[in-house]
This record gives structure tokens, C-alpha cells and sequence, in this order.
């Protein structure tokens, strides 16, 4: 599947009629309770294909998507970086959380993989640093121990 989330210009994606790609973005957030976005950097900020996706699918049609979840978000960077679009990211969720009086939460705590390539190879696998393993792993400890904290009230 390819990116096919059209520009506000190119026209509004119909819930009864998505493609094969929307369908599955659909399909991995429908019913999850936490979500984990991995956002690269570029140029300090992240990709816009990701924006143009928030903006799409963070509306009416598609706000359950959004409601009663957990977001955790990973910035990533080939060097030193990865805070930037995090935070960016941040504040639109909030912003659609708080428009839309959804009960979800975004978690402070972030993970800045800096310097991935040095840190895991192409499959994702550690290459042994320990200091990006171990914030790696208490990232993932809060993440969930906040998710199920979060989550216990619904």
C-alpha cells in the first residue's frame, strides 16, 4: 500500500469508500487502546505526510480513532535530534484532544533516538548501547505502566 491521504484541496476521505491504505490505517487504530508513533525528523520538524494525517483523520468522521487511547511518541533522528517534531506533534494532539473533549491522554515522557543508525541495525535490533537501551527500556516501562493506569477508568 502506498500514502493516499489526499490534501484538504484534493477533496474529504468518505468513510464508505477508503482505500485499501486508508483502510488499514484505519483498521490498526480502530480499537486499540494505546498507540505508539514513531516520528522521524526532518528538517526539525516531522514528515508531512504525518501532519497531513493528524489533520485528515483527527476530524469528525474519524475522531473515535482518537478517543479513550494512550499515545506515546518516539522522536527519531540520525544524529543528534528528534525532540522537535514530538513536540510539534504534541500540541496538535492536544489541540484535536481538547476540541473535541476526548478522553485520552498524551504521555510526557518521550524517547529521543538519537543517532539511530549507530543504536539498531536496519530490522530494529539493539546494537548494544547501553545508555539507548536503557532509556529505550524505561520509556517503554512508563508508557505502559501510565497506559494502565490511564486506562483502568474505562
Amino acid at each position: 500500500a502506498y500514502y493516499d491521504i489526499p490534501l484538504y484541496n484534493q477533496g474529504d476521505i468518505n468513510p464508505d469508500k477508503l482505500t485499501s491504505f486508508q483502510q488499514q490505517l484505519v483498521n490498526s487504530l480502530n480499537g486499540e487502546r494505546m498507540v505508539v508513533l514513531v516520528v522521524p525528523e526532518y528538517d526539525w520538524t516531522m514528515p508531512a505526510e504525518l501532519a497531513n494525517f493528524i489533520h485528515r483523520m483527527g476530524d469528525r468522521p474519524f475522531i473515535h480513532l482518537f478517543d479513550k487511547k494512550v499515545f506515546a511518541l518516539v522522536g527519531v533522528s540520525s544524529g543528534k535530534g528528534g525532540r522537535q517534531p514530538v513536540v510539534q506533534l504534541t500540541y496538535i494532539l492536544g489541540k484535536i484532544i481538547g476540541f473535541f473533549e476526548l478522553e485520552t491522554f498524551v504521555s510526557s515522557k518521550i524517547f529521543e533516538s538519537h543517532f539511530t543508525k549507530e543504536c539498531l541495525d536496519e530490522n530494529g535490533n539493539s546494537l548494544g548501547n547501553t545508555a539507548y537501551d536503557t532509556g529505550m527500556e524505561k520509556f517503554v516501562n512508563y508508557t505502559i505502566n501510565s497506559a494502565k493506569r490511564w486506562l483502568t477508568s474505562f
